[in-house]
């Protein structure tokens, strides 16, 4: 038995989209579907484009990469060895 509690989780399923797209790009999504999901490849290609990283936060991700590749180093000592 369903109890309303149980009906607030259940979830509509996502709208179909059918387009046709050139061979390569679909060489290219089947390519980055390392789990044969290529539906959510898809999405999450759409989701960058439309939601993009604003880019002062990229700028802050790069800064803090710098950081870190910084301690890596000390903490090798300085050797020069690629991370």
């Amino acid at each position: 038995m369903m109890t309303d509690n149980d009906a607030s989780r259940v979830t509509m399923p996502s709208p179909l989209l059918s387009v046709r797209v050139p061979q390569e790009l679909m060489e290219a999504i089947a390519a980055a579907a390392t789990d044969g999901n290529k539906s959510q490849v898809v999405i999450d290609i759409l989701t960058a484009h439309f939601n993009p990283v604003p880019a002062d936060e990229v700028g802050q991700l790069r800064r803090r990469l710098e950081l870190v590749e910084q301690r890596l180093q000390t903490m090798e000592g300085g050797n020069g060895r690629d991370v």
